[in-house]
């Protein structure tokens, strides 16, 4: 059980700048291999299906969290531990690479080096277990995307996952087959939709999701600062999710999870559902359909 990291939540994060290597991780590449601890666990919330497991004992415990929002490939991953520390990243590093095994590619995208309580240094992103920047569906919105193109069959074949950078072999989290826990994972972003009141059948088959009618950067922007919110120092990120009708007009707010306190949270909310309007998503016929829309905000203190 991971009871202790039910918050992805993490400090002092830095972006390490990290195109894919063109062949799968072997055995001896990596210069430590940390077995699992625990089983995984799987926690599900109003708003998120998380899958969490701990490797290793004692000083050299890692934790590893997939964190899901809705459906979809994307994921919110946390790779934190000793092993993360010595790596040896700074902000000047790059190079840095990572890599589900045995079958997929190594990947080199951009992760935040931060802290994780308990596990120390941590490496987070919004990841796929493969590159997806050449399908054909491209990557241009990872919050809304339309079914699955990482099959079951190739998350059963994952066998661990590889961090190393250029001058590092780094370290092999043996995860064994993620067949079971991933399949649990999309029954559970199922089970959130329903609570959301989807049709998930008819979801699943549409043809289009929602789509932006206004530039969705005009939504909440600098310019909605106010002076109480300046005085205060309030800034941060709002990751949210909103429920679109038939006609395209958001209809709900749901906050799902950032780094903004509650008063930004509920001030965005108030601008999206203001501001924002859709192309409504289609069924598999081409009719409107009820859907929803998933993004974050980011709020920044004007200089």
């Amino acid at each position: 059980m991971i009871e202790r990291i039910a918050a992805f939540a993490t400090a002092g994060a830095m972006m390490i700048a990290a195109a894919v290597l063109a062949s799968p991780a072997a055995a001896q590449d990596v210069a430590e291999i940390i077995e699992p601890s625990s089983r995984w666990n799987l926690n599900v919330g109003d708003s998120s299906c998380r899958a969490g497991r701990i490797f290793g004992e004692g000083s050299n415990r890692h934790v590893l969290i997939m964190d899901r929002l809705g459906p979809g490939d994307y994921f919110n991953l946390v790779v934190a531990g000793p092993a993360v520390e010595r790596l040896k990243l700074n902000a000047g590093s790059n190079g840095l690479a990572f890599g589900f095994g045995p079958d997929e590619a190594m990947q080199e995208r951009s992760l935040f080096l931060s802290t994780f309580p308990e596990f120390g240094a941590a490496l987070t992103g919004t990841v796929a277990f493969a590159d997806l920047s050449d399908d054909a569906a491209g990557e241009t919105d990872k919050d809304n995307a339309i079914g699955y193109r990482v099959s079951a069959e190739r998350e059963k074949a994952i066998q661990w996952l590889d961090v190393r950078t250029k001058k590092s072999p780094g370290f092999r989290l043996e995860t064994g087959s993620m067949g079971n826990i991933m399949a649990a994972m999309r029954q559970c972003t199922r089970d959130l939709m329903e609570q959301w009141g989807i049709d998930v059948e008819r979801h699943e088959s549409m043809i289009r999701t929602p789509k932006p009618l206004n530039d969705a950067s005009d939504w909440v922007s600098e310019k909605d600062y106010t002076s109480a919110m300046i005085r205060r120092g309030d800034q941060g990120v709002v990751r949210f999710r909103l429920s679109i009708d038939a006609e395209g007009s958001p209809t709900q707010c749901h906050v799902q999870g950032g780094t903004a306190p509650e008063a930004l949270n509920d001030y965005a909310c108030k601008l999206l559902l203001r501001r924002a309007r859709f192309d409504p998503a289609l069924d598999k016929n081409g009719e409107p359909m009820e859907s929803f829309y998933r993004a974050s905000v980011r709020f920044l203190l004007p200089r």
